[in-house]
């Protein structure tokens, strides 16, 4: 593949490949220096911090970010940065997506969460879709950093006295003291994917009030593994009935605790969800090849 790409997505690694008939090459997030794409792509608060140091590098491409901080946080002064550069806001909360265009942020979509971790989609990443838990396996992870309840898992994983693995790099003090919490740090996607696919649940504990979880909820259900999570609307909007994830209260350790259990202790269950899982991240793929595919020819890419 030439260097030239139609594509640059400020991502977690990076890499050059083909996408619905575009070439992107991923790069991890650094300063602006007049990108040789068309169109620059990447979370919110990259954009947010490329625009601030130099909007004048952004000029003339466009600019699509992936809400990571929700519509009740973003400040108006940087509302306001976005709608001059002209960014094409991505959220995954159908809410969300409205009160952006008040804001007058009108080019806001509404897309599924596939949308908001495409990279996902690329041919490299194929390999561990489909994969069911290792037999036996009774391992607990939890992945993420952003907005997670870790006190209510915390408190779950007491009333369970069985380990949650926590895939962060927040690490022990932020997830207080707890023998049934081990801490592990962060770690290279291909990896995260196997330890996923080899545990028995997917724990997407988040607050109320924000957009977090959809990317490790759509990874999850990418996998084929069983999925616990706060019943949300970040989740329930981007995942439409949420058949393949069994959902919780927020901010209830009991009921997390028994849903965890349950899946974790009933093979037909974590079987149903698995099957489940797998058919909803093939919607899922599908819808988010379709908005990707509109707004990049709304670029002229």
């Amino acid at each position: 593949m030439s260097n030239q790409a139609d594509i640059l997505f400020y991502g977690s690694f990076e890499a050059e490949r083909s996408w619905l008939g575009r070439k992107i090459r991923i790069e991890y997030p650094r300063p602006v220096a007049a990108p040789d794409t068309r169109v620059v792509m990447g979370d919110l608060g990259v954009i947010l911090s490329l625009l601030r140091r130099d909007e004048q590098g952004l000029e003339g491409r466009g600019i699509v970010a992936f809400d990571s901080i929700g519509q009740d946080r973003l400040a108006t002064e940087d509302a306001f940065l976005l709608s001059r550069a002209g960014v094409c806001l991505v959220s995954a909360i159908m809410s969300d997506a409205e009160a952006y265009k008040n804001m007058g942020l009108f080019k806001a979509v509404f897309a599924p969460a596939a949308v908001m971790f495409f990279p996902l989609m690329l041919e490299d990443f194929k390999q561990p879709s489909g994969r069911r838990p290792d037999e036996g396996s009774k391992r607990v992870v939890s992945p993420g950093r952003i907005w997670r309840d870790f006190e209510t898992l915390r408190l779950a994983a007491e009333r369970l006295e069985r380990t949650i693995h926590v895939v962060t790099d927040l690490g022990r003090i932020t997830l207080g003291p707890s023998r049934w919490i081990e801490p592990l740090d962060l770690m290279p996607f291909d990896q995260l994917c196997d330890f996923m696919a080899g545990s028995a649940c997917v724990v997407v504990c988040t607050r109320p009030g924000n957009p977090a979880g959809q990317a490790t909820a759509a990874l999850s259900q990418y996998l084929g593994v069983p999925t616990v999570a706060t019943d949300l609307p970040a989740l329930c909007d981007c995942m439409g009935v949420p058949r393949s994830i069994l959902m919780v209260p927020p901010e209830d350790p009991s009921s997390l605790a028994d849903a965890i259990r349950k899946v974790q202790d009933d093979r037909e269950l974590a079987s149903g969800l698995s099957d489940a899982a797998l058919k909803s991240s093939a919607r899922l793929e599908a819808g988010a090849a379709g908005v990707m595919n509109d707004l990049l020819c709304s670029f002229g890419v």
